[in-house]
C-alpha cells in the first residue's frame, strides 16, 4: 500500500461508517510506516495475482514478498497528528482504540508519550490506549498513572506469555489480546513433539 491508497481507504471506510458510527469499533495503530512498494513492483503486481490465483500453492511465498511497515521511533509530537488525520478522513470524532505499535521497553515507559494520550483520551479523541508489542514494552508501559485498557501481544499454548506477565504486572492489568496462536514456531515445536 502506498500512502495516497491508506488515505483513500480511510476516506472510503469514512464514506461506509456515515451513520453508522456508533455500530462500527475503530482501532487504529501508530508507530509503523507505510510499506513502500516500488514502480516495478505495482507494475508487476496485477500479473502476481493471477499467476497466485491459478496456482495457489505459491500464496505463502507471494504472502513473504508481500512488503510491510518498517517500525519507526515513537515521537510524541507526531502521535496528535496521526490521530487528527485519522479522524478528518474516517469522518468521525473519535476512535475507539489507539494502539501504540511495537514501542521499545524505553518508549514505552516514557511520560511524554503517555502525556500525549492521556491529553487525547481527555479531549475525548481516543476511547482506549493499548500497547501492540512484546512482553518486556507491555510491562514498562503498565502503571497506575497511564491510561493503557488493552496489551497485545504475541502468545502460544507452548510459551504461556499471557499468564507470565499477568503475574508480573501489579494493578490494573489491561484487558490482553494475543496473537500468534498458530504462529511464531508453533508448529515446528509440535512437529518437534
Amino acid at each position: 500500500l502506498t500512502q495516497h491508497n491508506i488515505v483513500y481507504r480511510q476516506a472510503l471506510l469514512g464514506q461506509a461508517l456515515r451513520g453508522r458510527r456508533d455500530k462500527v469499533v475503530i482501532c487504529t495503530k501508530f508507530g509503523i510506516t507505510v510499506p513502500q512498494v516500488s514502480l516495478p513492483a505495482r507494475l508487476v503486481r496485477p500479473v502476481a495475482r493471477k499467476i497466485v490465483a491459478a496456482f495457489p500453492g505459491l500464496r505463502r511465498a507471494a504472502s513473504r514478498a508481500r512488503p510491510t511497515g518498517t517500525r519507526v521511533p515513537i515521537e510524541p509530537a507526531a502521535i496528535e497528528g496521526s490521530v487528527t488525520r485519522s479522524l478528518r478522513l474516517l469522518g468521525t470524532d473519535y476512535v475507539d482504540v489507539l494502539a501504540v505499535h511495537e514501542p521499545t521497553p524505553l518508549e514505552a515507559a516514557s511520560p511524554e508519550i503517555f502525556d500525549v494520550l492521556r491529553r487525547l483520551v481527555e479531549r475525548g479523541m481516543v476511547r482506549a490506549v493499548s500497547i501492540a508489542g512484546d512482553p518486556e514494552s507491555i510491562e514498562a508501559a503498565v502503571r497506575p498513572d497511564r491510561p493503557i485498557d488493552i496489551a497485545q501481544f504475541p502468545d502460544t499454548p507452548l510459551t504461556a506469555t499471557a499468564a507470565a506477565l499477568r503475574a508480573r504486572l501489579s494493578a490494573p492489568v489491561p484487558m490482553f489480546v494475543t496473537h500468534g496462536v498458530f504462529g511464531s514456531g508453533v508448529t515446528q515445536a509440535l512437529a518437534d513433539m
